[in-house]
């Protein structure tokens, strides 16, 4: 079971967003 690709990018924009308030949040942890 392939997931499409608007799954894929929906989870990968999800995932950035994750980073980058990591980033904001912990910037010691970059």
């Amino acid at each position: 079971m392939v997931p499409d690709s608007l799954t894929l990018r929906c989870y990968y924009l999800k995932l950035l967003t994750i980073r980058q308030t990591n980033k904001c949040l912990l910037p010691e942890l970059d």
